[in-house]
């Protein structure tokens, strides 16, 4: 039964044939204001800050997050078979779950990545509210939902979507990105190898491969650099917009021993090193300071901004990000290191100190290395495959014979910034060749007392 609002307790009464008093006691106790003790179950859902939420206003409790996987998926078993669904309508599958919460149907999507299965949010509009559907159409994510959290709507149904889930699928969801052809390009040409042999159409290189032809490929091409990218669990996706939500509190993660880091599902990476360093070097002179490879919202008042070397002043410091190009520019390393092989040249001319931040790519070219006045090695990502670190230590190793063949007056350095030292050190080997890097810094900080 549904009762209107604003109405009297003698009002209310009277719709439910009871005494006035009946009525009070009722609210009474569904206000938690005497009558009967609360339950255990209520007392637990006010705890948890849950309890009489609207359909708006619901949410997953911070303590689910907590549980173990195999009651995770009795949980999201349980969430689903109370407003969610199962479709194999026109031979197709399609699982889904409903909510007028945006919050709550943006933690089921987290859960189910917890179990690796991508969902798309649908957002759908009428005249009194906003509703929400999380939708898992890709048969390989359909199948992975039913063997890890299983079916709700029956053995049966359940059994028709595995079956389906056998047939072959569009991959289109799950793609890498399209520039990883300029990766297999340069494979392709130093093994040797024709389009013909790998089997497959040059003319397809302007679509973002599935992980499957990828696979392909990489095996035709005995790469396991592109193999590691076909089978990896990282989801590509582009940013569709960015929007300015104003001046917030922002928090500077510096994460030991790699940069990476999750934030709300989406792998991050700290760039913040540069500016560290071009504050340290534009306080200690009275140099001008420029970024290039960023945009105008990336960089604080007191660097320049600049499109180009040309509109740089002579006797400048530059900071040039080589993933901030890469990333803007949208362009493969080979030609990254064209692009910044040229920037270098222009710099010679106009006096600049050039500082060049490189994130440790086994591509990188050493001639472009040698340009650079300061050169800032990033550590090797532990989402770095196993077998390119050993590529990587090549490299750094490469680097340090260039070292030894730059003038002598110039000694390697490299920037600390931890809670016990911020700073320019030196040191008789690279860092990256030290397996300890937080001892080192106690070791740097004793030297510079």
């Amino acid at each position: 039964m549904i009762v209107e609002d604003n109405l009297s307790v003698a009002q209310v009464a009277r719709i439910f044939k009871c005494s006035p008093s009946a009525v009070c006691a009722s609210l009474d106790i569904a206000l938690g204001r005497g009558g009967h003790p609360k339950s255990g179950l209520r007392r637990f859902l006010d705890d948890l800050g849950v309890y009489g939420k609207n359909s708006i206003k619901k949410f997953i409790p911070s303590l689910v997050f907590t549980i173990r996987r195999k009651k995770l998926a009795l949980f999201l078993n349980r969430l689903y078979a109370c407003d969610g669904w199962m479709t194999t309508d026109e031979g197709r599958v399609e699982i889904g779950y409903a909510t007028s919460s945006k919050r709550m149907a943006r933690q089921v999507q987290h859960i189910l990545l917890r179990f690796g299965i991508l969902s798309v949010l649908r957002e759908k509009r009428t005249s009194t509210e906003t509703a929400y559907s999380i939708i898992i159409q890709n048969t390989h994510f359909v199948k992975k939902f039913i063997d890890e959290i299983g079916g709700f709507r029956g053995d049966e149904k359940t059994e028709k979507i595995r079956l389906l889930c056998e047939c072959e699928s569009n991959p289109n969801i799950d793609t890498i990105p399209k520039q990883v052809w300029s990766i297999v390009e340069e494979i392709r040409q130093k093994r040797g190898i024709s389009w013909a042999d790998v089997g497959f159409m040059s003319s397809k290189k302007n679509y973002a491969p599935s992980r499957k032809t990828l696979k392909k490929i990489a095996r035709a091409l005995h790469s396991p650099h592109l193999l590691n990218l076909a089978e990896s669990d990282v989801f590509w996706d582009e940013v569709a917009s960015i929007k300015d939500v104003g001046e917030k509190r922002v928090y500077d993660l510096s994460m030991n021993p790699t940069s990476n880091f999750l934030a709300n599902d989406i792998f991050v990476h700290n760039t913040a090193l540069g500016m560290k360093f071009l504050s340290w070097y534009g306080h200690n002179t009275d140099r001008k300071c420029y970024g290039i490879g960023y945009t105008d919202a990336d960089l604080p008042q007191w660097i320049g901004k600049a499109g180009s070397l040309e509109d740089i002043p002579n006797d400048s410091v530059v900071l040039i990000d080589e993933a901030a190009i890469l990333f803007f520019s949208r362009e493969a390393m080979k030609s990254m290191n064209k692009t910044l092989s040229k920037l270098m040249s222009v710099a010679r001319h106009k006096n600049l100190t050039l500082i060049l931040i490189t994130q440790s790519s086994a591509m990188v070219d050493l001639n472009v290395l040698r340009l650079a006045d300061v050169l800032l090695f990033k550590e090797p990502s532990l989402l770095q495959a196993r077998f390119e670190r050993k590529s990587l230590k090549d490299l750094f190793e490469k680097v340090d014979t260039v070292f030894e063949e730059i003038e002598e007056e110039k000694v390697a350095h490299f920037y600390v910034f931890s809670d016990e030292y911020e700073g320019l050190v030196q040191y008789d080997l690279p860092y990256f060749w030290n397996d300890s890097i937080s001892r080192a810094f106690k070791e740097f900080k004793a030297e510079e007392k």
